[in-house]
């Protein structure tokens, strides 16, 4: 374990109070090691155990699932007890230190995870609104729409984006039977835009 002797002692120290556990893990793509171990009444009385863990479903008798089992945690319906402390939200050691010095407490550390959380998946979601997706049929091609705004063939205009799905075309007049502006033929003779005949976002 990385843990220094100094720091062992200070770690029985603590456990005077109550349990006091370390723990500690190195990983890359998924696979890498565990060790952790548990303080109580001035002693350590588990540990440290030591484990090689590959890619794959966690297993409970990981090390450090183990010890959070000693201390009580609770699955609550995640995938284990490292997910279930909120272990698994960093990265790395460097990670939970940092969560730890940046947090007055494990509450305001848990809120602020799950606030980015919730961040994350809203910018999800938005970009999900504008990402064209290949099982939804997109219902105007670039010919149609070409068609209806009166344009020549052209390999330009492409299928709509999820944006431009959005409106809907009403009677949109081609360049060819557009009258002129300030003829007096029609509604809006006047030279005002004739509102019946534009394109209506709904």
């Amino acid at each position: 374990m990385l843990m220094s002797p100094e720091f062992a002692e200070r770690l029985k120290d603590w456990s005077r109070g109550g349990q006091v556990a370390y723990v500690e893990a190195d990983f890359w793509g998924g696979s890498g090691s565990q060790a952790a171990a548990l303080w109580e009444n001035g002693r350590r009385s588990w540990g440290p155990e030591h484990a090689s863990i590959q890619a794959g479903p966690p297993r409970d008798d990981w090390p450090i699932n183990a010890v959070l089992a000693r201390l009580g945690a609770v699955r609550a319906g995640a995938a284990d007890l490292f997910d279930a402390v909120g272990l698994g939200r960093e990265r790395d050691m460097e990670g939970w230190r940092r969560a730890a010095l940046d947090a007055p407490g494990y509450d305001a550390w848990e809120a602020a995870c799950r606030a980015r959380e919730e961040a994350d998946a809203r910018a999800a979601a938005e970009r999900d609104r504008y990402t064209r997706r290949d099982d939804v049929p997109v219902v105007l091609d670039g010919r149609t729409v070409m068609r209806m705004l009166g344009l020549p063939p052209s390999p330009i205009v492409g299928p709509p984006s999820g944006i431009s799905r959005r409106f809907t075309w009403n009677a949109v007049p081609s360049p060819a039977t557009r009258p002129p502006p300030n003829s007096a033929a029609g509604p809006g003779a006047s030279g005002a835009p004739d509102d019946s005949r534009c394109a209506r976002r709904h």
